[in-house]
């Protein structure tokens, strides 16, 4: 059967292209190692280029030799190759090398080089040839010396590539030079030196058709060339297409590829239909035309183009002749981008990969944007290589249409920096992916499981053999059913004739056991109807099916039909629909893929089981309280001993049959509501033994009151009383008993017990109100007391302490001293304050023995202490001076103010003067008559 491809097959295994393209070497001293079908830096490279560089495996994956086109090629021990060196390629050639095999012959390989010349492009040697003949130098390999850069084109871009003939046999090698493509048939007997020409699209500028010193290809014969895996297209990455340069540009006389200006130019990406039986392109389809272009790459099913693109303000180009570096300064963006080559106009099916975004992140080193390599790998991924990243790119899935092909900056880490180069290959190597079943990945495959095993491939081929790997062969058919018996590695290999010529694809497979499993059985509670109906977490079952059981995923059915068409799963929390006693079906998957199905037995538990309950003290009064859920525990475990069961509290009987909301700090647990109920869950092997359920409840609280705040006169005390009937109290003072005397202002708090050791408290505040003060007493005409007074107002006011009056004026008072009081409106009385209604004799007789008028009293001035008084003659003498003292009784002369005398004699009868200064500010002054007998 001719052109076989099997669409419904989505997904793939390892390997999707032949072992040829197992090792990379490129960079500097960078390489990858596909041969195992996953990427494996390797550091044993010698390479050292920026750009050029191709390699070249057996059949089995074994390296044979690499070359970076130039001076530099080594055989599989990294030693020089025998003649390698001196090759017309240059390592700074976009794709300086590719290597091509003998037709039927595997002793045999073409180095096809194409050169660069940087400093003098009219010196550029074209494409070459050189033999390399497998059993030169003791089996490591050399070139022929007479089959060494062999010239089969003067000119040549830098760009080369090569596909499989139509015939399965033979090869073209195809590179593009001006206005043309040219492609060189390869057969048994040689490389044709007679190309097939196919002029087609727009003139890449080589050479200043007015000025033969200048030239433009320097930058124009940069970016690569890539055929499609099936060979039916080939897509075309010119960096740029420049036919003139601004006059102010000064050259001598050849021109620097690194001009900026040239460098930033726009160039040309394009795509052509390929006859691989011909040789021959046609359709060309210009996809862009605005940015400078340098990799390309086709999907692995040749249906998407990807390719990197650079963008430039067009308008502000550097113009020195070593402007590489001043590129940044109208630098735009650098990003991938993705063609389908199926779409009916393939420019509008541009996909610009939104990941894939460049920038000048090593400007000053003239790193520009995207630019680099894209190439295939044995691994199916494409690799994307730019300068000075320590890492490639990678597009993880290149059949995926848009953003699910998967691009990904850095995602393939490397030791050192790497450049613009990757190896490129015969592309016709990545044509024919074995495929296993739709949807399904090497890790699906499984012990008795049947398979489908499909080749993907656009090559035509008359005869199809297929080798399990285990000594079982199946011949003639395209897509063969097969099944292993028996786990292990295995390497299927699918053998394709076409002609005379046979060749074959491999996939290594890996054939795993299906999971090993138990019967399951979960005993769960019966929730509060108690109708062996009830919710169960199939989950639970896991462990019991298998150990280990986070390796596995697993699903559950009603029944095992369900269960094999996937059909109505069951959700973890699942209430049985048979009451008492229901089997289910677990699906169990394990890493690799494999399924197998077992059962599992569901049985409802109706046990209730009740414990004392517990109390704590309402402490603050607000319902709420500290509950230790383990303080009954023993009464629990003597139900379900604790070296069998596990117990686990819950706040609702839901939770516990569910196992939602776990009480976890059983020592500190506040209650959310009271009563409230809490449901001990006893799980034996997670299933449920039995549901246990206790109150918590709040002791009755204490009550003690001390009554309101209490308000004193100053220097009262009062008595606090907590009442009776309590085990203890603790006043904030220290003191422990029920009553206290407090003397001083301030709060005072008690605290009390119970005989339940619940407590509560209580406080009170005491506080002095201040007595009133007289302040002053205003005496008026001798028979008015006006008293002044501060304080709480309003005031009484009292001369006895009995009788009060509002009043704090008392009128028509006689001769005498007197105490006052005022009281305020809290009841506080004030400190008794004195004052006198003065009665001052002007006659007094000491000397005659009736005794009458001896002295010289004032009645009323003894409420003046510290009052002076002084008495003059007529002629200003003082001849008497008396200091009022408190003690003194003038109202019973028994402490006269003066006795008549100066200097113990009678003093002379006559007149005589007084001066009385009081204490409340009055001064009082008269005369004194004096009656002696001489």
């Amino acid at each position: 059967m001719n052109n076989l491809r099997f669409l419904i097959v989505l997904f793939s295994l390892t390997l999707h292209a032949q072992l040829e393209t197992s090792h990379w070497y490129f960079g500097f001293g960078s390489g990858i190692d596909f041969s195992s079908g996953t990427a494996i830096e390797v550091s044993d490279g010698l390479l050292e280029t920026y750009e050029g560089c191709s390699s070249i495996s057996d059949a089995n994956g074994n390296l044979l030799f690499y070359t970076d086109g130039d001076d530099s090629t080594f055989n599989r021990n990294h030693q020089p190759l025998l003649n390698g060196n001196n090759l017309f390629g240059n390592s700074s050639s976009s794709q300086s090398a590719i290597i091509v095999p003998q037709p039927g012959n595997n002793r045999f390989y073409y180095i096809i080089t194409v050169d660069a010349n940087d400093d003098y492009p009219s010196l550029i040697r074209g494409l070459n040839y050189s033999l390399v003949d497998m059993n030169l130098d003791g089996g490591l390999g050399g070139i022929v010396s007479t089959q060494k850069n062999v010239n089969l084109l003067p000119l040549s871009s830098e760009k080369v590539t090569a596909v499989k003939h139509s015939n399965c046999i033979d090869y073209w090698i195809v590179t593009h030079f001006y206005d043309s493509f040219y492609a060189f048939l390869v057969t048994a007997s040689g490389i044709s030196p007679t190309p097939v020409v196919s002029k087609i699209g727009e003139a890449i500028e080589y050479q200043d058709s007015t000025n033969p010193n200048l030239y433009y290809y320097p930058c124009n014969a940069r970016g690569t060339i890539k055929f499609s895996p099936n060979g039916k297209k080939l897509a075309v990455a010119h960096l740029s297409n420049l036919k003139s340069y601004p006059n102010n540009l000064l050259f001598s006389p050849e021109v620097y590829s690194n001009n900026g200006y040239s460098y930033g130019t726009n160039g040309i990406l394009a795509l052509y239909d390929f006859n691989s039986a011909t040789g021959e392109l046609s359709n060309e389809v210009v996809l862009n035309n605005q940015a400078t272009f340098y990799g390309v790459e086709f999907s692995t099913d040749s249906k998407l183009l990807y390719a990197n693109e650079d963008y430039f303000d067009q308008n502000n180009l550097p113009i020195s002749n070593y402007g590489y570096n001043d590129l940044d300064l109208s630098f735009e963006k650098g990003v991938v981008v993705q063609y389908n080559t199926e779409a009916t106009n393939i420019p509008n099916s541009r996909f610009e990969i939104p990941t894939a975004n460049f920038d000048f992140s090593f400007s000053t080193r003239g790193i520009l944007g995207s630019r680099g390599t894209l190439q295939l790998a044995l691994d199916g991924k494409i690799y994307h290589s730019t300068v000075n990243y320590r890492a490639l790119h990678t597009i993880s899935n290149p059949n995926g249409v848009g953003a699910s092909c998967d691009f990904k900056m850095n995602s393939f880490p490397m030791n050192d920096y790497v450049a613009y180069g990757l190896p490129p290959f015969l592309t016709s190597y990545f044509d024919g992916t074995i495929v296993i079943d739709a949807n399904l990945s090497v890790k699906d495959l499984c012990v008795g499981k049947s398979y489908t095993y499909s080749i993907e491939t656009e090559s035509s081929y008359s005869e199809i053999e297929w080798d399990f790997g285990n000594g079982d062969i199946i011949s003639g058919v395209d897509a063969p059913n097969y099944t292993y018996n028996n786990a292990g590695n295995y390497t299927v290999k699918v053998t394709l004739k076409c002609g005379s010529t046979s060749y074959s694809f491999t996939k290594n497979i890996t054939i795993h056991d299906l999971p090993t499993l138990s019967i399951a059985d979960l005993t769960q509670c019966d929730d509060s109807s108690l109708d062996g109906i009830t919710t169960f977490d199939l989950s639970l079952a896991n462990s019991q099916i298998v150990t280990n059981s986070s390796d596995y995923t697993f699903s559950y059915f009603i029944d095992e039909n369900d269960a094999i068409n996937d059909a109505n799963p069951l959700n973890n929390k699942f209430e049985n629909t048979i009451a008492g006693i229901q089997t289910i079906v677990a699906k169990v998957v394990n890493k690799n893929g494999c399924i197998n199905y077992i059962d599992i037995n569901l049985y409802v538990n109706s046990d209730r089981y009740a414990v004392s309950d517990l109390y704590v003290c309402d402490d603050n009064q607000d319902g709420k309280g500290i509950y230790d859920l383990t303080e009954n525990q023993q009464e629990i475990v003597d139900i379900f001993p604790a070296s069998s069961y596990n117990l686990l509290y819950y706040s609702s009987e839901d939770d516990a049959i569910n196992k939602t909301n776990e009480i976890t700090n059983l020592t500190q647990f506040e209650n959310t509501e009271s009563p409230q109920t809490i449901y001990v869950k006893a799980e034996s092997n997670s299933n449920c033994s039995g549901i246990i359920t206790f109150d918590l409840l709040f002791y009755p609280n204490p009550q003690v009151d001390l009554g309101d705040d209490v308000l004193k006169c100053s220097g009262e005390q009062t008595e606090l009383d907590a009442g009776s009937g309590f085990t203890r109290y603790l006043w904030s003072t220290g003191e422990t008993d029920s009553k206290i005397t407090v003397y001083d202002e301030g709060t005072y708090s008690v605290t009390v017990w119970d005989d339940n050791d619940c407590s509560v408290s209580d406080e009170v505040v005491f506080e002095y109100r201040p007595n009133p003060e007289i302040q002053k007493i205003n005496i008026i005409n001798n028979s008015i007391a006006e008293v002044i007074a501060t304080g709480d107002a309003p005031f009484l006011y009292s001369l006895d302490g009995e009788n009060w009056q509002e009043s704090n004026v008392f009128k028509d008072l006689t001769r005498g001293t007197y105490a006052v009081y005022v009281k305020s409106s809290l009841g506080c009385v004030s400190l008794p304050s004195e004052f006198g209604i003065l009665y001052i004799p002007n006659f007094i007789s000491p000397e005659y023995t009736n005794n009458k008028n001896d002295f010289w009293n004032i009645i009323g001035l003894s409420a003046y202490p510290n009052s002076s008084v002084r008495i003059y003659d007529r002629y200003g003498k003082l001849i008497h001076e008396k200091i009022i003292d408190e003690s003194d009784d003038y109202l019973n002369d028994t402490t006269p103010i003066w006795d008549g005398t100066y200097l113990g004699r009678a003093v002379p009868s006559t007149t005589y003067w007084y001066i009385i200064d009081i204490t409340d500010g009055r001064t009082i002054s008269g005369w004194l008559v004096v009656k002696n007998r001489n």
